[in-house]
């Protein structure tokens, strides 16, 4: 079982990291970066995305309980 946790945490970390990446690119965050610093904005654009894909990727099973493994969710308890 913890096996198959680890498969589905992992994944969900891989697809918010993804994602987070994709949104990344709508920013036009080189406008507050000093010029001729390329490879530091580099490494806090991946640093940035890490962080949101984290964020993200903790919130999501929080909300379901599956790191938990209770049956009733988040939202049947916040609501009911």
């Amino acid at each position: 079982m913890d096996l198959v946790r680890f498969i589905v945490n992992s994944a969900v970390y891989l697809v918010f990291f993804l994602v987070s990446w994709y949104a990344m690119g709508a920013l036009d965050y080189e406008k507050c970066l000093k010029q001729g610093h390329v490879r530091q904005a580099q490494i806090l654009y991946v640093l940035l995305v890490c962080a949101l894909a984290y964020l993200a990727g903790s919130f999501c099973p929080s909300c379901t309980d599956c790191k938990r493994g209770e049956s009733l969710s988040f939202w049947r308890r916040l609501c009911g």
